[in-house]
């Protein structure tokens, strides 16, 4: 199995930014043993970094360190298992982790879940979303937006009533309509009488930050004239490649 292309020294100057920025010298400790461990695996042929050291960086307690260490677990996971247990092995990371390190993990949802089936995926974000913390289940939130799996359109639509904290409510009704359609619109809170707020998912021009979301406010006679589906094409057209917007002309 191919290993995932790194450029080279990026591994080296993330183990001096550990070394530079961190504190706790436990999390720094293990961060720059991750950082090692990939150095080792990618660029001179050495052993898959462990489940264990894995598990341990997301939940070093270090931001950095965490948030390195979730990003890379879709790329190590089917390297430790089949693609039939990768959702029990990143279940049982997710469960021996503090609330910092689940919050990495519901952020770095699509990329773990690549190693996944769809059914697993479903299961895997599920966890975020049902999760204790507010602020996991907040990421968790967000990032269902763009994920593509209806399925997640019941949870999301429940949460918008029933979650504990009004904004992961806020969110989850964000999440619920940009899963489902692509697009929210609702009266502009400065101008309602004359203004749309629209809030779309759209592909940014720069390749790396892939699906983002784009909130914007719109005259609402603008709305009327062209419709919200061709006002919905346009925006995603300007933030593709800054094709000007007709009603700004």
């Amino acid at each position: 199995m191919p290993r995932p292309p790194i450029h080279p020294g990026s591994w080296h100057r993330t183990r001096a930014d550990f070394q530079r920025r961190i504190r706790s010298p436990k999390a720094r400790e293990i961060g720059l043993a991750f950082c090692d461990a990939m150095i080792a695996w990618q660029q001179t042929g050495g052993p898959t970094p462990s489940l264990d050291l894995l598990s341990a960086a997301i939940d070093s307690g270090s931001s950095p360190v965490s948030h390195n260490a979730a990003h890379q677990l879709g790329a190590i996971l089917p390297h430790h298992a089949p693609r039939s247990d990768a959702f029990n092995l990143a279940a049982d990371i997710w469960r021996r982790t503090r609330a910092l390190g689940r919050s990495r993990m519901a952020w770095e949802a699509d990329s773990i879940c690549a190693a996944m089936t769809r059914a697993q995926a479903v299961q895997f974000r599920k966890l975020g979303l049902h999760d204790r913390s507010k602020r996991v289940r907040g990421d968790a939130v967000y990032v269902a937006a763009k994920c593509g799996l209806r399925e997640l359109l019941p949870e999301l639509l429940t949460m918008t009533s029933t979650d504990p904290d009004p904004k992961v409510r806020r969110h989850s009704e964000i999440s619920f309509h940009l899963l489902d359609r692509g697009y929210l619109i609702k009266p502009f809170a400065y101008d309602a009488a004359n203004y749309d707020e629209i809030t779309v998912l759209c592909t940014n021009r720069d390749a790396t930050l892939g699906t983002l979301r784009m909130t914007i406010s719109v005259k609402r006679s603008v709305v009327e004239s062209l419709g919200i589906d061709e006002v919905v094409a346009q925006l995603r057209r300007h933030e593709a490649d800054l094709s000007p917007l007709p009603w700004d002309e």
